[in-house]
């Protein structure tokens, strides 16, 4: 921070500037600063845009002072490289030693730097600013009344501050009224504050004066997402940032907002995360203090310089079966909370995250069950689930079908891995299954043995259902992904 004397004088240079003074100031009829947070100091660039004002040109008896407040930021002070070999050393660490400096420890220096400028203000931020109403006549005035309003991109309209002094209380000279307001921006685009006025001057006459200060609210963050719907009508969302603000920031949360009655969530971002959603009971017995903190933790570190970008990734089992897969659904929004250099914090959320219509199949079939750890030539149960989707009644009849190279392959035992088309994991058992008859929307599951015969991610497939009634034929290729270890493993 920078020390009690470099503020100080900065103070004074900003006193005795006097109303031809310029800062990091919205605009202002006054000396205008920047500060260091919640404490208005002095800077010398000039404010962003000229504030506008409503009034007349005739002398007020009160003066306006609007501020922005900012944090400082590092400085980084010019270092002259010089190793003791060098010829100029002797002299530069005299240099030092009379002036009583001496060589930094690192490329920080120990002060930090007062806004040059009006700065960037982003969607999500908190916009902080001091108003300072000063009577500068010579005169006392009455019944002040004061309005403070922002008005954003969207023409809507907040009330930032609002006070009447009473009518008989007096506003005597020199005498001024301080007031920070701070607002959560959650739009981006051209704002506007608007400060209001009225008085009564001490001859009767009655005085208004309304000025305009305009700022652009950028968007920190591009985000675009992706969902991909899979037939077994989980989505994985995938999500790509990049900071598009003019400084580094510290993205420390990233949560995926959802109906926890639809979904369910597994989130492949979080450190240290076991990737589970708990369950009720889990829930219930859990202490509500541990509760809130995994709540309130930050469940990422990422430190993202400008123009950098990450991918996060979510993934979504609904609890129950949509009823129309055909249309788009809308499954949450993502929400973000990041912090600055020296410690500010913004959030944000995403629009509405949709989910494309899923390409409808009328006979939907699933493998479940499958075990954790697969070993080649090993057999293993798994489950066989076949829904019906149509809008009639089907008579269902599995077939198991393999390519012929594959059946030559099993009948000499001689399975070459070069084969692209060969199947890894074989079906074992009948090549043809009578199963019952299946309403519309109604679901039913037989056993199914494997034998996996290669080793590696291997996938199910050449299954069929056939429905002997309309003679439909369903065919089922890459079901389901299976890792099989080998037998030595």
């Amino acid at each position: 921070m920078a020390s009690k004397s470099d503020t100080s004088r900065h103070a004074q240079r900003g006193d005795a500037s006097g109303a031809g003074g310029q800062g990091t100031a919205l605009g202002s009829s006054a000396p205008a600063t920047s500060s260091i947070p919640r404490t208005p100091t002095a800077s010398s660039a000039a404010s962003p845009s000229t504030p506008s004002s409503s009034s007349s040109s005739r002398d007020h008896s009160l003066s306006l002072k609007v501020m922005r407040l900012s944090k400082p930021s590092f400085q980084f002070p010019r270092l002259l490289p010089c190793e003791s070999t060098d010829i100029a050393f002797g002299g530069v660490r005299a240099q030092r030693e009379q002036s009583g400096a001496s060589l930094p420890d690192s490329v920080l220096s120990t002060h930090l730097m007062l806004p040059g400028s009006f700065g960037s203000i982003y969607l999500g931020e908190t916009f902080s600013s001091y108003i300072s109403l000063f009577n500068s006549s010579h005169h006392p005035v009455s019944a002040l009344s004061m309005k403070v309003e922002l008005r954003s991109a969207s023409q809507q309209r907040y009330t930032l501050m609002e006070m009447a002094m009473d009518p008989t209380e007096r506003f005597v000279p020199m005498q001024s009224h301080d007031v920070v307001v701070n607002h959560h921006v959650v739009e981006e685009g051209a704002h506007i504050l608007i400060c209001t006025a009225n008085y009564l001057r001490h001859d009767g006459d009655k005085r208004f004066f309304r000025k305009y200060y305009k700022f652009v609210v950028e968007n920190p963050f591009a985000l675009a997402s992706t969902v991909r719907r899979l037939d077994n009508e989980e989505m994985l969302v995938e999500v790509k940032l990049q900071n598009t603000a003019k400084h580094s920031l510290m993205l420390d949360r990233a949560d995926f907002l959802y109906n926890h009655d639809t979904f369910d969530l597994r989130d492949y971002n979080r450190k240290g995360a076991d990737n589970h959603e708990a369950s009720d009971e889990e829930d219930a017995l859990e202490g509500i203090e541990s509760r809130l903190a995994k709540a309130t933790a930050p469940s990422l570190q990422i430190f993202m310089k400008p123009n950098d970008m990450r991918q996060l990734l979510y993934r979504l089992t609904p609890r129950v079966p949509h009823s129309d897969a055909n249309a788009e659904v809308e499954i949450g929004r993502v929400q973000l909370r990041w912090h600055s250099t020296l410690g500010g914090t913004g959030s944000m959320s995403s629009g509405e995250v949709r989910a494309p219509p899923l390409p409808r199949k009328e006979v939907q079939l699933r493998i479940l069950n499958v075990p954790d750890r697969v070993v080649v030539e090993q057999p293993f149960c798994v489950q066989c689930e076949i829904r019906n989707r149509t809008a009639s009644t089907i008579h269902p009849h599995l077939y198991i079908t393999l390519p012929l190279h594959t059946q030559t392959q099993l009948r000499v035992r001689g399975l070459r891995e070069s084969e692209p088309e060969a199947a890894g994991v074989l079906v074992m058992g009948l090549n043809a299954r009578a199963l019952p008859k299946l309403s519309p929307g109604e679901v039913t599951t037989i056993p199914l043995t494997l034998l996996p015969i290669k080793t590696g991610v291997q996938s199910v497939s050449w299954l069929q259902v056939v429905d002997q009634h309309q003679q439909s034929v369903y065919k089922f290729d890459n079901i389901v992904n299976i890792l099989v270890h080998p037998a030595d493993a």
